[in-house]
């Protein structure tokens, strides 16, 4: 495991507070992650400034040349961060687009493009608000199930992200495993609690195969089912997850 890296509060303080450097030139400094630097400004309490004071204390007192601009625009052409990465900060630490904006110094507006164009569902989809339900799923651990499909996961290195103890909410459900670019859900399902063929009860429409991917279509993600007899063959798994993920490009 890699040690944490120290940032010097005093340091961070002057570069971040006094030079106004932007937290995506702090990063570049410190050779750490950008959202490695906002963390540690929240560590320390040191305020995150408004939006745009950055560039407005670079652009001070400069002749904005065509040179000058190019520039500015260069950089901002170079956002392109993995999505996954964007989805951390937007859904698991709770950031709002400014702020996201704020850590790699582009405007708020290039945020909202690139999580529109890779997918990143915005909070009335995410559901962030929902409090109650999230505080019920914060301490849930994966089924024997879905701790199957992990490991597939992690062995053949397939794009997807465990979502089950409640990290992603898309209307008010929280996915087994999600592709965000992609835009994709993946669940695992018991029949004896979704299949109305083989349950021992009467199964709500909205808890079945159909009724799941009904529910995911309305806010523009396909859906795939995994049944508890199908993970029992890895390969034909890993054939039907690859056939999915690759159906969307």
């Amino acid at each position: 495991m890699n040690a944490k890296k120290h940032i010097p509060r005093r340091e961070l303080e002057k570069l971040y507070l006094e030079e106004k450097k932007t937290i995506y030139e702090i990063a570049e400094i410190f050779g750490v992650g950008k959202s490695t630097v906002y963390r540690r400004l929240k560590e320390y309490n040191i305020p995150i400034r408004p939006l745009g004071e950055s560039f407005s204390h670079t652009l001070k007192g400069r002749r904005k040349s065509r040179e000058h601009v190019e520039k500015i625009a260069k950089k901002l052409r170079k956002f392109n961060p993995p999505p996954e990465e964007i989805a951390d900060l937007y859904i698991n630490e709770g950031l709002s687009q400014s702020e996201i904006a704020e850590i790699y110094g582009v405007s708020q507006a290039t945020v909202s493009r690139y999580m529109k164009k890779h997918g990143i569902p915005v909070r009335n989809f995410v559901q962030a608000s929902l409090k109650g339900r999230l505080k019920v799923l914060s301490g849930k651990k994966p089924s024997s199930l879905e701790r199957t499909l992990i490991n597939i996961v992690k062995k053949y290195n397939i794009p997807l992200t465990y979502s089950g103890d409640g990290k992603f909410m898309i209307g008010g459900k929280a996915p087994d495993f999600v592709n965000f670019r992609k835009m994709l859900v993946v669940e695992v399902f018991g029949s004896a609690f979704h299949d109305p063929q083989k349950s021992f009860k009467k199964v709500p429409y909205h808890q079945t195969e159909e009724g799941t991917k009904e529910h995911y279509r309305k806010f523009g993600f396909d859906c795939l089912v995994l049944w508890d007899y199908e993970l029992k063959d890895e390969k034909k798994v890993v054939s039907k997850l690859t056939r999915f993920i690759n159906s969307k490009k």
